[in-house]
């Protein structure tokens, strides 16, 4: 079985995105766990309408939300899947799965697309995806939104780091990436929403994303509150009523 875990804070305009998207997966031995930050909006009543799994907690960041929602899974295999993101077509979970079983590896993610059409972000997200491959042997990053992982190495490594941090998955790729190995796949992309960079402005969120990826490097813990970053926060009207694109 594959338990997809989706850590939650408020996400009510996005999570009906990603549920349908996999309630439209061929593929069928799977799971859903949504694990909640103390929404106050209509969070668990639309993980309830679809059937999934609820763990609730106070919000303390994505990584423990996922450590909570893993503790209670079932399957064998854990993709961990950020609310605002989506499924592309109903064949995403065959097809990662079938390479993830190939490749023998440890932990894994995928390229990305935006799910908004504008052309800055397709050409944001294209350099990104460049630049994941080009590191993915070296010193692998990820998008956080997707990871797909075998829990035998989850627990070996204790999970995500818990602290209210960014750059917690990539840290977590890393962690278990020693145990095996990491690839990303090459059949498959995810859909990702751009809220924060519509929030902040792309040159904002470079700047974080970099000063943050330094201070990891440091040995430090660059922290939420230090660059005004909050999770289930963002909200973007125009992506809520897209739909996800190919």
């Amino acid at each position: 079985m594959l338990s997809i875990i989706i850590p939650a804070l408020n996400e009510e305009r996005y999570l009906p995105r990603l549920l349908a998207s996999i309630h439209r997966q061929r593929f069928v031995d799977y799971e859903v766990i949504v694990s909640d930050g103390g929404s106050g909006d209509r969070t668990l009543k639309i993980a309830r309408e679809f059937g999934c799994r609820l763990v609730l907690g106070p919000a303390k960041g994505p990584g423990y939300q996922r450590n909570r929602g893993a503790e209670v899974a079932r399957g064998d295999n854990f993709l961990f899947l950020d609310a605002d993101t989506a499924l592309p077509d109903e064949e995403f979970l065959t097809k990662a799965l079938e390479e993830f079983t190939r490749q023998g590896v440890a932990v894994a993610s995928c390229s990305a697309r935006p799910i908004e059409g504008a052309i800055r972000y397709h050409a944001l997200l294209a350099c990104s995806n460049l630049f994941l491959r080009l590191m993915e042997r070296f010193d692998p990053y990820v998008y956080g939104g997707v990871i797909l992982a075998r829990r035998e190495h989850h627990e070996s490594v204790g999970g995500f780091d818990e602290a209210p941090v960014i750059g917690e998955d990539g840290d977590y790729v890393r962690r278990l990436g020693k145990l095996g190995r990491f690839r990303l796949l090459k059949g498959v992309h995810i859909l990702v929403s751009m809220r924060r960079f519509e929030h902040h402005g792309i040159p904002q969120m470079l700047a974080i994303n970099a000063v943050a990826t330094l201070i990891r490097s440091l040995g430090g813990s660059p922290r939420y509150d230090r660059f005004g970053y909050r999770f289930g926060h963002y909200h973007s009207a125009r992506d809520s009523e897209d739909g996800p694109q190919q």
